[in-house]
């Protein structure tokens, strides 16, 4: 399960044909999202054909990584541009914000509406859809302020029966994979992604930087049934890992990652965890899709720079 912890960074940039004037960016977020992407073959099972179809007529990023392994330190970095050395921000409790130093700190949207763009956000761009963590300064308006899955009832959770057994509090909570019953459209990050498209679908008298952030394949790891189905449990291979793979990160990536991946490698789960982590790619892609694909059926597919990454 190292996989879920150590995070990377990648980049697709879409130039779209770009008309004559001042182009529009769409800016897609896609949540601990790593390299199980078809495009980047960090597991031969991905099927992610959305991202597929965006890397081949793009620019593919292959070794892009992104600034901390932690959400709101890496979202801070994207977004105001500067280190977590710099800022100081490590952990998912500080807010830039909060400090003198970058009270009034321009961040990406601001730099877009300060030179004549309109901003939207929805979903998870900052460390949260909502509230303070999502820097309502930061935009023009917000058009979707939740994310993810519903969760399934209390009895269909953790049925790993592992959850005892892992130290972190924080991960023994999200460690977990579970079919839903509810349809694609019924999730939060669906909505959010149909809130993009409903964006792109209107005539906008100024250029525009849409952010549109889909949470998973942030743990958990509950989703449609359909996307399980994708991902047969008998068929599905594990990934190979270096028993020394951990020497080389600081003691406290350690303490996050070493013991609950040992747990589950040794637990006989390891299949099904791999298999969500599949499945939540695929869910993932196909809230993307619907993104493009409603870029494409616009006004605004000549004129609009596409960005997706993940951290």
């Amino acid at each position: 399960m190292r996989f879920v912890f150590i995070a990377i960074t990648i980049g697709l940039f879409s130039p779209l044909s770009c008309a004559a004037g001042t182009p529009n960016v769409l800016f897609i977020s896609v949540d601990d999202l790593n390299d199980w992407v078809g495009c980047l073959g960090g597991h031969p099972q991905a099927r992610t054909p959305h991202i597929d179809a965006l890397a081949k007529r793009g620019t593919l990023f292959e070794q892009a990584h992104c600034a901390a392994p932690l959400c709101s330190p890496s979202r801070t970095s994207v977004m105001m541009g500067l280190r977590p050395s710099t800022t100081g921000i490590y952990g998912n409790r500080n807010w830039f914000r909060d400090m003198p130093l970058y009270r009034e700190w321009v961040t990406l949207p601001q730099y877009f509406r300060a030179h004549g763009y309109v901003a939207w956000g929805g979903g998870k761009l900052y460390h949260q859809p909502h509230g303070k963590f999502s820097d309502p300064a930061s935009w023009d308006g917000q058009y979707s302020v939740r994310m993810g899955t519903p969760h399934p009832p209390v009895d269909r959770r953790y049925r790993h029966g592992l959850k005892k057994e892992f130290s972190n509090a924080i991960l023994a909570r999200l460690i977990d994979w579970a079919p839903i019953d509810q349809s694609l459209q019924d999730t939060a990050d669906w909505r959010t992604a149909q809130g993009a498209a409903r964006f792109l679908k209107q005539a906008h008298k100024k250029p525009f930087f849409l952010g549109c952030g889909i949470y998973l394949p942030h743990l958990p790891w509950y989703l449609p049934r359909e996307y399980f189905d994708m991902h047969p449990l008998d068929t599905i291979r594990l990934p190979s890992h270096r028993v020394d793979d951990l020497e080389d990160i600081p003691d406290a990536g350690r303490r996050m990652a070493g013991k609950e991946g040992e747990i589950l490698r040794n637990s006989g789960k390891w299949k099904e965890a791999v298999q969500g982590c599949l499945a939540a790619g695929s869910f993932a892609d196909a809230c993307v899709g619907h993104v493009l694909k409603a870029l494409e059926e616009s006004g605004h597919a000549d004129n609009t720079i596409v960005v997706l990454w993940g951290d």
